[in-house]
């Protein structure tokens, strides 16, 4: 099981390494390129939970569900914080405003910390308590590796 293992993580870094280095489509503009890069991120990162987490049929029929629709919910917060930063970027700003974006972050951040909580609950109704750490261990490292692959110049999955 260990070797099985072992290679699908060779196999995630291969994939990653080969998409790192490929050339970006060119019609369709940025949008549609933005798009496929997601979804290469996406599938990646749901070959490597679903390794790491050594699901089941069954479980991941249960547990991918929840899991996008959590990362739906997160994407969302994250997108709004994201569009109200860059719109108050490069202005001179008055002490309220920046006090005004300061809260703005504290609320996001409790925000995602309280749809975690949320979706920890719904987790480990379709999950067993030592998959659902794994999970959040996963996430962590998949995290990890994508910063590491992106400072070595690899760049994100195109």
């Amino acid at each position: 099981m260990k070797t099985l293992r072992k290679i699908s993580l060779l196999l995630v870094g291969l994939t990653l390494s080969i998409l790192s280095f490929a050339q970006p489509p060119h019609e369709g503009g940025r949008h549609e390129h933005n798009k496929e890069r997601q979804e290469k991120f996406k599938a990646l990162k749901v070959e490597y939970i679903t390794t790491q987490l050594d699901l089941t049929p069954e479980e991941a029929q249960q547990f991918w569900p929840v899991y996008n629709e959590f990362e739906e919910k997160l994407h969302s917060l994250e997108k709004t914080r994201r569009k109200t930063l860059r719109a108050n970027e490069g202005k001179e700003l008055t002490n309220q405003q920046v006090d005004d974006l300061i809260q703005m972050n504290f609320n996001t951040d409790q925000k995602i910390l309280d749809l975690r909580k949320e979706y920890d609950v719904k987790f480990r109704k379709v999950l067993s308590i030592q998959k659902v750490g794994k999970l959040y261990k996963a996430e962590k490292d998949f995290r990890h590796e994508l910063l590491r692959k992106m400072k070595r110049g690899g760049g994100p999955p195109h």
